[in-house]
């Protein structure tokens, strides 16, 4: 929610109003769906950016050893390798992912 429109909500008398985040739920949830090791390892593990994370781990994402991936090394293919996971999440094909 936006901070502008927070003073808009109120809880009632005794009631507390609370905002939640939940960060990358979607690798999180796909990670224990499938059973997925790896992915349940980063997921559980990053340090610095999921996405990037990810991507390093397929090789595909510039990261020294032993260092976090840095999403300001490569701000483009980071925004790509995000777009591409959650697309293919939520079910993209190859089409939309090419960006036609």
């Amino acid at each position: 929610m936006p901070y502008f429109a927070r003073p808009l909500f109120h809880a009632a008398p005794g009631h507390a109003l609370t905002e939640l985040d939940f960060k990358a739920q979607e690798i999180g949830l796909a990670a224990d769906w499938y059973d997925d090791p790896v992915l349940r390892d980063i997921y559980n593990n990053f340090r610095m950016d999921l996405y990037c994370e990810i991507g390093a781990a397929m090789g595909l994402y510039p990261v020294a050893p032993g260092q976090p991936a840095d999403p300001k090394t490569d701000p483009e293919l980071r925004t790509t390798l995000k777009t591409a996971i959650l697309g293919l999440q939520y079910g993209e094909g190859p089409r939309a992912l090419s960006g036609s």
